[in-house]
Formats: C-alpha cells, sequence, structure tokens
C-alpha cells in the first residue's frame, strides 16, 4: 500500500520535471502571486493529474482505444482543438516576452505593484487559481503524446510489478502520482516566494523572459507533433465535403 503511493510519487515528480505550460505558470505564479493563489493552483493540478492517472492505471487500452477513433471520426473538431490551445500557449509566450523590464523588491509572499500585473492572472477580477490549475491541465490533452506516455508508463508500473496489482493499489498510485507532481509545483512556486524579495531586477525580468521563451518552445513542439501526426488527407477532404 505504502510502496503503490511512494511509487506514484516519485513518478509524479519525474514526469513533472519536464518543462511545459503547467511549470511555467507555476513559474509566473511564484514570481507574481502569493502563497494562497500558489497552493489552489498546484491543487487544480495534482487533481488533474490523479484523474489522468486514474484513467491510464484502470482503462489503458479502453481509454487510448477510445481517444484515438474520436480523433479519428472527428478530426476536424481534435484538429481545431490542438490548434487552439497551441495557439493560447504561444500567444501566452510571446506576451510574456513583452513584459516591461523594471520593478520595485518584494517581500515574501508580498502581491506585486499593479503596475507589474503583467498577465491575464492578474487582470482578471475575481482570479480562481485552482480552476486556472484545472484548465492549464488541460493543455496536455492537445500533446498527441500524453496519453501514450502516460499509458506506457502505468503499462510498466505493472509489468514490473512495484507493488501487487489491486483496485486498492491502483488508485492509491494515481493518488500519489497527482501528489508527486503537487509537491513538486509547490517546491517551485514556495521558493520562488521566499526568496524573490532577494532577486534582482534583472533576474526577474529574465526569468519572466525564460518563461515566455519556454512557453513558445513547448508551443513549437507541439505544432510539429500535431502536423506529423495529423492525417491531413482525411481533413483536406472533410473540407471539400463542406
Amino acid at each position: 500500500m505504502i510502496i503503490a503511493v511512494l511509487a506514484g510519487i516519485i513518478i509524479g515528480v519525474v514526469l513533472a520535471l519536464a518543462p511545459g505550460p503547467v511549470g511555467v505558470s507555476a513559474l509566473k505564479i511564484g514570481l507574481n502571486r502569493n502563497r494562497r493563489d500558489g497552493l489552489g493552483f498546484v491543487l487544480g493540478v495534482g487533481l488533474s493529474d490523479f484523474f489522468y492517472c486514474t484513467i491510464a492505471i484502470f482503462a489503458t487500452s479502453a481509454i487510448v482505444s477510445m481517444v484515438g477513433n474520436f480523433s479519428s471520426n472527428f478530426p476536424l473538431i481534435t484538429l481545431a482543438f490542438q490548434v487552439i490551445v497551441v495557439l493560447l500557449i504561444l500567444v501566452y509566450g510571446i506576451y510574456s516576452l513583452k513584459t516591461n523590464k523594471g520593478n520595485s523588491s518584494l517581500n515574501s509572499g508580498d502581491e506585486l505593484p499593479n503596475s507589474l500585473k503583467i498577465n491575464y492572472l492578474e487582470r482578471k477580477k475575481g482570479n480562481n487559481h485552482f480552476v486556472l490549475g484545472l484548465t492549464v491541465s488541460l493543455t496536455s490533452i492537445a500533446n498527441p503524446t500524453f496519453f501514450p506516455t502516460l499509458t506506457w508508463t502505468a503499462f510498466q508500473v505493472h509489468h514490473f510489478r512495484l507493488f501487487e496489482p489491486s483496485l486498492f493499489n491502483n488508485f492509491l498510485f494515481a493518488v500519489g502520482f497527482g501528489l508527486g507532481n503537487l509537491l513538486w509545483l509547490l517546491a517551485i512556486i514556495s521558493f520562488l516566494i521566499r526568496f524573490r524579495a532577494k532577486f534582482s531586477e534583472k533576474m526577474l525580468f529574465r526569468l519572466r523572459q525564460f518563461a515566455g521563451l519556454t512557453l513558445i518552445g513547448v508551443g513549437t513542439i507541439l505544432s510539429y507533433k500535431i502536423f506529423i501526426i495529423t492525417k491531413w488527407a482525411d481533413i483536406v477532404r472533410l473540407l471539400f465535403a463542406f
């Protein structure tokens, strides 16, 4: 039982190390917001990862087949969703690069002044960072290799019998997976909130630029994957059918 949770935590942390929209959003929250907002965000992401892992660990072949069938039967809808997500990632990344340099010193847990609230997180009134965490996690679905990778991971967990396969242990593994991702993101946000007052203005500016470049890179990679995997002959045929 404990091994199932520990295995989930370790694998969750390892898979969370790769840069992506979720990690970059955590970086920006750590630089711009407070601990309460950060906790809400990581809870939303952790819940989403628990849900994804539960799907993968309990019904890998059935779910992947269902997703594959949907993509085959509705290629235009699938492509439209993927393109919208990629465009949002790219626009957000480009907007981050255009952030104005210059800020004042911050104390741990302080909010940024109004002039530095540079993205939709701060501009949105009544912002709910838990919902934001759930929403950002949806970008994973746009990645055509996400579910196959998660499914392969779940298969390897069963193949190497890291724990006794049972309904309860599978559930605990999914809980640990979401918890591992949550702990990693929370560590990033907590570190930035605690030490951001010691960062120079130039360093903060570079970190925001890094976040923007990372998002642009992720969007570019996703675009390439979508371009390679999409069956363009079917898309063209459907377009001419209208």
